[in-house]
């Protein structure tokens, strides 16, 4: 083979080195040299052969399975929906999710019956979130859910959002969004804060919160009082409180 001829194949095979990096979401640099080729390699995102900014207008389930335990989806300073993201493909090693945007706005079916799944990280806005429809439908191993829920924006429904997930401890909801009924009869093991925040999620008015047995027991016994200082009353945990969170939620809340 001629010099000239391997000079060619080498400009060749550093430029599908490029184009395979840019197609994984890595950063290209101005000088597609191989002194940068290692950086840009670097540079791909964790969490699967793809460039996750392809989702962020297209809202598809990914169809490539993550072969990490650990997976990061990073879309920047973008507004991202989730719907079904990623309900349809593999995933048989993932435990921890972390979701990274400017705004999410919508959680449908987003990880549903992901049933290895143990922590999701939501490190984005969710004020514009329409919908969660079924988004931790299945997830038998969920047990926190990192990241504040916000139903300010939702135009959707809320069922079977945590539908069989047994084993959830920790999720946060922003204060006086949620108008809508909501379930939490599958999860027996909710902590104290999360009750307290789930209860304080709550829109006043003729809504239902189903909770599992050994929850509503836990309702009895947390004591507190309500705060109105913020224009809504919310319920602050106190040991000297005169009223339990039970009451809070049946009689406040109504």
């Amino acid at each position: 083979m001629s010099i000239a001829s391997e000079f060619q194949n080498l400009k060749t095979n550093i430029s599908s080195a490029y184009s395979s990096v840019e197609s994984k979401g890595g950063t290209i640099p101005a000088n597609k040299n191989t002194d940068n080729l290692s950086t840009a390699i670097e540079s791909i995102p964790s969490g699967g052969g793809f460039n996750v900014l392809e989702y962020v207008t297209t809202p598809i389930s990914f169809e490539v399975p993550f072969d990490d335990e650990n997976v990061t989806l990073d879309f920047g300073n973008r507004d991202v929906s989730c719907t079904n993201m990623l309900w349809a493909s593999s995933q048989p090693t993932m435990k921890n999710l972390s979701l990274v945007a400017n705004k999410i706005t919508n959680l449908q079916r987003v990880v549903m019956g992901k049933s290895i799944l143990g922590t999701l990280t939501i490190n984005a806005d969710t004020s514009a979130c329409s919908s969660y429809y079924s988004s931790f439908y299945g997830c038998t191993n969920l047990v926190n859910i990192f990241g504040t829920l916000n139903f300010s924006g939702l135009t959707d429904s809320v069922n079977l959002m945590f539908y069989a997930c047994g084993k959830l401890i920790n999720v946060t909801f922003a204060e006086n969004t949620l108008n809508m009924d909501i379930s939490f009869y599958n999860s027996p093991l909710l902590s104290n804060n999360s009750l307290i925040s789930i209860a304080n999620g709550l829109v006043a008015g003729n809504y239902t919160l189903t909770l599992h047995a050994t929850s509503k027991v836990n309702c009895d016994t947390i004591m507190g009082y309500v705060d109105n200082t913020k224009g809504y009353d919310v319920f602050v945990a106190d040991e000297s409180g005169t009223v339990t969170l039970s009451e809070f939620i049946t009689v406040t809340k109504g």
